[in-house]
This record gives C-alpha cells, structure tokens and sequence, in this order.
C-alpha cells in the first residue's frame, strides 16, 4: 500500500519540529514532510495551541522565531464549515459514549482528519479509541527521539 501524500499533524508533531531534535528527524524522515513526497497540514486549533505552548514554555526569540518560520510554511485549516462542525458533534458524543472525555481541541483535530480523510499523525494516544472506526491515526513512537535510529 502507498504511503500518504498528506497528514493533518497534531500539534505535538509541530513542537517536535519546531525544537528540531532526533525525533524531528526521525519524523520528517520517516514520513516523507519537507519533500515533494508528502506534506503536513495543520489546523488552526494547532496553530493556536503551538503559539500557547511557546508562551508558557516562555520560549525565548530563537524559538520563536523557529516557530514562527514553521508555521508560515502552512496555511491554517479552518474548523467553521457545517461538516466539519458535524463531525465534531458525532466524535465528541461517540467519545463520550465510550467513555473517554478527549480534550476539546483533540475533538476538532479529530473531525478535521475526518472530514478530510487524512491519517493524523500524532505522539499520544488521545485518539486511539477512534482509530479505524472514526479516523486513520498514525502514532509516531516518541522514544524515536531518544535513540539513534538503526
């Protein structure tokens, strides 16, 4: 089966890349981002959620800079469209009905990998429950990061 030509990347991913270390590697390496081959696109509850986790890391100006230049490589994707609003209602309820309470930005990721019939790349496991059923989720093992790679 060919890989993806697109992922919607979780904002965790984008943190990853922004800091630039192995697991970034590991990452644009292993799935083909910044080549012709695939690409990531972002949402703008990730934009969002990236530029709230720099003010609280108090990231100084070389990583803000590195995050900024990051997030100019994307043209955010929207969450005001009927279906994607609809796909959050259903995964939301279906969340609920099985017992796990995901966080609201999660939810929107979620239905925008829907909605979109893209593989969500992620490093946790906040959407494990609705892989196959609801969305195609793709867990990128953070210890990667932490080992050179065979």
């Amino acid at each position: 089966m060919a890989s993806p030509t697109h992922y919607l990347l979780d904002t965790n991913i984008l943190v990853h890349l922004i800091r630039g270390h192995r697991m970034a590697q590991y990452v644009q390496a292993r799935y083909g981002l910044n080549t012709m081959l695939a690409e990531g696109l972002v949402s703008v509850i990730s934009f969002g959620e990236v530029r709230s986790f720099a003010l609280q890391r108090s990231w100084g100006t070389d990583m803000i800079a590195r995050m900024q230049a990051l997030l100019d490589r994307f043209e955010p994707l929207d969450i005001h469209h009927p279906i994607l609003i609809e796909a959050y209602a259903d995964i939301d309820a279906a969340s609920h009905q099985l017992g796990h309470k995901m966080g609201k930005n999660d939810v929107w990721l979620a239905a925008t990998a829907r909605v979109l019939q893209l593989p969500l790349l992620t490093t946790d496991s906040d959407f494990d429950h609705l892989n196959g059923a609801w969305l195609t989720v793709e867990w990128v093992d953070p210890t990667h990061g932490s080992h050179p790679t065979p």
